[in-house]
């Protein structure tokens, strides 16, 4: 069965995905970094950023936060609104969402292609629709997922699965969630572009931004709910792992995965944290993507042109992981 544009605008969570978008847009466009323990908004228009909120999550009205029950607000005027109004902007806001989910809340895979029985694309969406064990084996969820499949670099796959991909990535997000992100969206008057999952989007950033060329490089991403490793090789994701473990664990895992995998007599190794703080984020031997490291890569700092008062400058994690994907999108 082929699906048409609509359904998989209608049912799958990267709805424009992480290449660049379908339509440009001039309308405010906010994305949204959304965790139990910090959730935040950069809000943008055009290729300028006018504004940077953090500790959002507990407002009234804000947008779902993974793994936990909010009740719909009811008002005069929305959350949405609010935000763009005490930030001097105006017209119907595009929101791209990028939740934290917790090991039990995402299904984020490496899949070799060979070891699939669908040689389609389409056919693996309809296999995991209707049965995911027809693909995945072992899954023991009783929830409902939403899936999305995507080649080794992050990008929507559609089509045969032929010989250029050797792996593929199968990606899921509890299909009640995604109610209620586009529950929300709809209350608030907005076009819902996309639910990306944070990993994702921190991979694709790495993978669009920083050169490792042919290296084989091991990536541990800090996030708010977990840890994981992914490893890269030629430019393609071939390895994802995500920890609720103590960090202990998770380092030898790294030192396992670096010696398997790693032709190198010095594995490269990069960290990515959205703690600002360093002395708060994991400590390994690599290179870290924080503070002067990860301004480089990304041209500096957020400049935000207060219409009175002295521009913010901002350079935390998120705030710069916000804005690429801000971009991306445009």
């Amino acid at each position: 069965m082929k699906y048409s544009l609509t359904h998989y605008l209608r049912h799958f969570p990267l709805r424009y995905y992480l290449s660049g978008g379908l339509v440009a847009t001039s309308e405010p466009m906010g994305v949204f970094f959304l965790s139990q323990k910090n959730s935040s908004v950069l809000i943008s228009k055009g290729q300028r950023v006018i504004a940077f909120e953090e500790g959002i999550g507990d407002l009234t009205d804000a947008p779902p936060v993974p793994g936990r029950l909010d009740p719909a607000a009811v008002g005069v005027r929305t959350f949405t609104s609010k935000l763009l109004s005490r930030n001097h902007s105006r017209g119907k806001a595009q929101l791209v969402l990028l939740p934290d989910c917790d090991v039990n809340d995402i299904y984020f895979n490496v899949h070799l292609v060979p070891n699939l029985r669908e040689p389609t694309a389409e056919g693996l969406l309809e296999s995991l629709g209707e049965e995911p064990r027809q693909v995945i084996g072992a899954w023991d969820e009783t929830r409902s997922f939403r899936w999305a499949v995507l080649d080794a670099n992050l990008r929507a796959l559609s089509g045969r699965l032929d010989n250029r991909h050797a792996q593929i990535v199968i990606l899921g997000l509890p299909a009640d969630y995604c109610d209620d992100c586009e529950s929300w969206a709809e209350r608030q008057g907005a076009s819902l572009m996309a639910i990306v999952p944070i990993p994702v989007a921190c991979l694709g950033w790495f993978l669009k931004k920083v050169p490792v060329q042919q290296k084989t490089a091991f990536v541990l991403l800090q996030l708010t709910a977990s840890v994981a490793i992914a490893v890269i090789q030629g430019r393609k994701l071939v390895l994802f792992r995500q920890y609720e473990e103590d960090i202990d664990h998770v380092r030898q895992e790294l030192v396992k995965l670096t010696k398997q995998l790693s032709p190198e007599k010095e594995p490269y190794v990069c960290v990515w944290s959205w703690l600002v703080e360093e002395k708060d984020q994991i400590v390994v031997d690599g290179l870290a993507l924080a503070g002067p490291v990860l301004q480089e890569i990304e041209g500096g700092q957020i400049i935000i042109q207060r219409r009175r008062g002295p521009a913010d400058q901002i350079s935390s994690p998120i705030a710069l992981l916000l804005r690429w994907v801000a971009q991306e999108f445009r």
